[in-house]
């Protein structure tokens, strides 16, 4: 007999346990498909109403936001995909989206294009952005010989690049680059890898970003794209595999820098406390800090600003719990937390199968019971200082 520490299940199997624990199936009876829709919807309301209670330790993560000269507002996680109507083979190849809402140095990615299918799968800088006209260029792509485009495509904002912090690398270059190259010297190469995105400082004090095509040695990546314009030796690199997603909440935040392990607390104010504070374009370390979740992305507000691109804020973030989109996939909470969410799956699907009330309250109680119990799991240690007094 095998035993094992990891015990795991997929959200259908989570409906399949409930579904018996209500009494709405017999063991030995098969799931009808109508019966996992239903569950798999509303376990999917259970999951996103324990994250707004915050019952996720295990949700919480590190994270990196490379910042951006003068900038006062970060975009955290992806934004709202918009249709491609049409796209043009041309050095750099223009993309129309009626609707969208890009400015210059966002970065996206492209989906689903058909003819044109150079474009899809890559994340690109956009430049020569008309919101009126719904155009845009790919920064430093060269696109005279991609097919035609002949219908489709999803252009979606992939934020500004705030990273999860296991993934994040961050080197220098160890030579000069010029306009249009794509074989970069970096001061080392370890840690990144084939498709992560790339952002390299330019000598315009801006970041370009673009994905890694090939790791060609311990020292030189070729990147996707070649550079928009030059780029000096010993400027900062930037490299990640995995972007966040939209924060539920900030935990707290420090600042730092490239060339440097000491951090800074900055301190989490309110709406109100960073809106009414003037001067928001000042220069300097980053000492405030105010997160808005919003819809689709998380909006992250500084003050100070930065001063140069090589200055970083490190973020403990609770990130999202992750809800099924079909029967195979895994459940977003740890093993320990099965228990709850069986009961209180089926306490919630009960009324709609008409289970007598009080076989309702029975499953209630035991959903009650179980988060009881289950609660202790979700704590963490806090530190404690005791100061004796003499006198």
């Amino acid at each position: 007999m095998t035993v094992s520490a990891t015990y795991s299940r997929t959200a259908g199997d989570m409906v399949r346990l409930s579904l018996r624990a209500a009494g709405i199936i017999a063991v030995e009876q098969p799931v009808e498909a109508i019966d996992l829709t239903t569950g798999l919807e509303a376990l999917s309301i259970i999951l996103k109403s324990w994250q707004a209670q915050g019952l996720h330790l295990w949700g919480k993560q590190e994270y990196v936001l490379p910042m951006l000269t003068s900038r006062q507002v970060y975009d955290i996680g992806p934004g709202d995909a918009v249709a491609i109507s049409a796209a043009t083979a041309a050095d750099p190849p223009q993309i129309t989206a009626p609707g969208h809402k890009l400015v210059n140095g966002q970065s996206i990615s492209i989906v689903d294009v058909e003819g044109m299918t150079d474009l899809n799968g890559n994340t690109y800088t956009v430049a020569s952005a008309d919101r009126a006209a719904g155009t845009f260029t790919l920064s430093g792509v060269i696109g005279a010989g991609f097919g035609a485009w002949t219908a489709g495509g999803t252009v979606t904002y992939i934020g500004d690049h705030c990273a999860e912090a296991e993934t994040f690398v961050k080197t220098t270059s160890s030579a000069a680059h010029v306009l249009d190259d794509a074989a970069i010297t970096v001061t080392s190469s370890a840690g990144m890898d084939v498709g992560d995105r790339f952002g390299l400082e330019m000598d315009d004090a801006s970041i370009f970003w673009t994905s890694i095509l090939t790791i060609d040695s311990p020292t030189q990546v070729t990147l996707d794209s070649g550079l928009p314009s030059a780029s000096a030796s010993g400027l900062t690199v930037f490299s990640y595999e995995t972007a966040a997603d939209r924060f539920q909440r900030v935990l707290s935040v420090r600042s730092s820098d490239t060339f440097s392990s000491s951090e800074t607390d900055v301190e989490m104010v309110s709406r109100d406390e960073y809106f009414a504070q003037p001067g928001k374009d000042s220069q300097g370390t980053v000492v405030w800090s105010y997160y808005s979740p919003q819809l689709t992305q998380g909006r992250m507000y500084t003050w100070q600003v930065a001063r140069n691109v090589k200055q970083i804020l490190r973020i403990t973030a609770e990130r999202p719990l992750k809800v099924p989109g079909n029967q195979t996939d895994q459940i977003d909470v740890p093993s320990e937390w099965y228990e709850p969410l069986k009961w209180a799956l089926a306490a919630e699907i009960a009324p709609e199968y008409e289970v007598k009330i009080e076989e309702q309250s029975r499953l209630e109680f035991k959903a009650d019971k179980a988060m009881e119990l289950v609660l202790g799991h979700d704590v963490e240690r806090d530190s404690m200082c005791v100061e004796l007094d003499f006198d």
